[in-house]
């Protein structure tokens, strides 16, 4: 047994000093530190040292920085805890084998091929953004401000802005201005640099268009579309302090024929929260899932909506209107105009494996032996009242998150292309990234969500608790809400015409008053089809089974069959 004794040593108020011994079989260890704790340590490290020392091992370097991002799960490699003679044997094998590579690289210096081809170039090291502009742009100028554009010396400093966005470079080469926005003056100033470069790299000739994957955007573009989406919560939340704080923001843009000129912002909203399982509504009252993206989603659901709404109010549903952005399509329905496109934007990576595993890491041919990787790619749930995902392997009780879907394949600043727009939009793909980096604050998240969709003039703000609005009333963005917008449009626009798998046709009902929500959702045996199909491929692919609803919470009617229309579609 160990003996451990206590005494102060300097009785200095601002630098104390404190030193313990450890007696240890007639033994005694001491060591010194500016607290207890530190000299306690310094201690049973001395008194280790000698026992190690005396039993022929040497105690493992406490001077080394630890790697906390090794794939090795071992504390301490082996070799450290070896005898003195076995390893001095190694290093002695060591030095051999290091004068063995430099004699063989001497060789390879002296064959023909080093006198044809010459000798390898050195890797070049890399330069920041900034000094890379700086040389090929002399007279190029960076102007600070704050994140809204107020001047750094006004006397009100701006208190709506977010904190990643809490300063703003512009940098001007020649005529041209891009932007940058970051917590400090310094990221602020770096992320206009890579913006610079990114779009000037782009612009050299050298680099072709067709050299850019397919469906990939500009990267003006990306980051235009970047701008509109953070301008818009910025204009909307300018006079509300509490509800502009966010950990992340989501928007959706609409461009005709990806262009710049005439992008229009259709939703914008954030939150990363799920509703508490004992706010779940049975009828539809409550919105399940509070983060941006999936909001996002569903105010871009109320604007489709509004827009067959359109159709819906003329006398021939089927004659094309040329300010829409939908049309008729052949053999019934409505989609997107050719001309249309739709960019999901997302400030940063969502949670699953965009955020556990870097995009651009480099492939090893060797086996991944990172504890995390075993998780890769499987489908993931939210945990109640907690910040991040887990995945999943064969579970039905636990609520699937849209995020879960994203997994690996979205990633910070990313531009989406909607590759279907129905009345229930399909999940998204990815297009585009923006050159503007915004990282999670490690700050809580708030337990609210701003969504704004472009049929309204003012936001909705949900408790993501509750998954209502702050006043305990229903949002427009809950099953009820979409349920009822449905209904209205289904008796007014002529029906699609589809079938089931086995070939028999799909008629509506004759009491649509009586017909619940997932009986709606069961007449569109496509969308059935294609789901299922996917879930499928999960399952295949050993990624984990998809975590179904509880069945009560799609079981209900309309309530609200006779609202105003300009009321239920505003």
């Amino acid at each position: 047994s160990a003996l451990s004794q206590l005494h102060r040593g300097s009785q200095s108020a601002h630098c104390p000093s404190f030193t313990v011994a450890v007696n240890v079989a007639d033994m005694t260890f001491e060591g010194w530190g500016h607290s207890k704790r530190e000299a306690r340590a310094s201690a049973a490290r001395v008194c280790l040292a000698a026992l190690l020392a005396r039993a022929g091992h040497v105690l493992p370097d406490q001077t080394r920085a630890k790697d906390f991002t090794v794939d090795d799960t071992t504390p301490y490699p082996v070799s450290e805890f070896q005898c003195l003679e076995s390893k001095s044997k190694i290093e002695e094998q060591t030095k051999q084998n290091a004068v063995t590579e430099t004699a063989q690289s001497q060789i390879e210096r002296n064959l023909p091929t080093s006198s044809l081809f010459g000798a390898t170039a050195p890797t070049p090291a890399s330069k920041s953004p900034i000094n890379v502009l700086y040389e090929n742009h002399p007279g190029l100028l960076f102007i600070c401000t704050y994140g809204d554009g107020t001047p750094l010396d006004s006397a009100q400093v701006p208190l709506q802005l977010a904190h990643s966005m809490r300063f703003k470079v512009v940098c001007q080469i020649k005529e041209q201005k891009f932007e940058g926005y970051g917590s400090s003056k310094k990221l602020a100033k770096l992320a206009a640099a890579r913006s610079a470069l990114a779009v000037l790299e782009e612009g050299r000739a050298d680099i072709a268009d067709s050299l850019l994957p397919s469906g990939y955007l500009s990267q003006t573009l990306a980051d235009h579309i970047a701008n509109l989406v953070n301008s818009k919560f910025s204009e909307m939340m300018k006079n509300d302090v509490i509800h502009s704080k966010r950990k992340v923001l989501a928007g959706i843009v609409m461009t005709t024929d990806s262009k710049v000129d005439g992008a229009k912002v259709i939703a914008v909203a954030t939150g990363t929260k799920c509703v508490s399982g004992e706010h779940m509504s049975v009828r539809g009252r409550a919105v399940n899932d509070c983060h941006a993206e999936v909001a996002a989603r569903r105010c871009l659901q109320r604007h489709l909506y509004t827009q067959l709404l359109l159709y819906a109010s003329q006398k021939d549903p089927r004659k094309p209107i040329p300010e829409a952005d939908i049309e008729p399509a052949e053999g019934g329905g409505y989609r997107l105009r050719p001309d249309r496109q739709l960019h999901m934007y997302v400030s940063t990576a969502p949670c699953g494996d965009g955020r556990i595993f870097s995009p651009h890491e480099q492939l090893q041919h060797e086996p991944d032996r990172h504890p995390n990787r075993l998780a890769r790619g499987q489908l993931r749930t939210k945990i109640e009242s907690g910040e991040g995902t887990i995945p999943v392997k064969n579970c039905n009780s636990l609520l699937q998150t849209w995020d879960g879907v994203m997994q690996s394949d979205m990633r910070a600043h990313r531009s989406v292309h909607i590759v279907a727009a129905a009345p229930l939009p399909s999940p998204a793909a990815p297009a585009g990234e923006s050159s503007k980096h915004e990282a999670r604050t490690p700050t809580r998240a708030p337990s609210f969500s701003v969504c704004w969709a472009c049929t309204n003039t003012a936001p909705e703000v949900l408790n993501a608790t509750t998954g209502k609005l702050e006043n305990g009333q229903p949002s427009l963005l809950c099953k009820q809400s979409m349920f009822a917008r449905w209904q209205y449009l289904i008796k007014k626009l002529p029906p699609l015409q589809q079938s089931h798998p086995d070939g028999t046709s799909v008629s509506l009902p004759n009491h649509l008053d009586t017909l619940l929500y997932n009986e709606a959702k069961l007449l569109s045996p496509t969308y059935q089809v294609a789901k299922d199909r996917l879930f499928q491929a999960f399952e295949k692919a050993k990624l984990g089974r998809w975590i179904k609803k509880p069945l009560e919470q799609d079981q209900f009617v309309c309530e609200l069959l006779s609202a105003d229309p300009a009321a239920l579609f505003t």
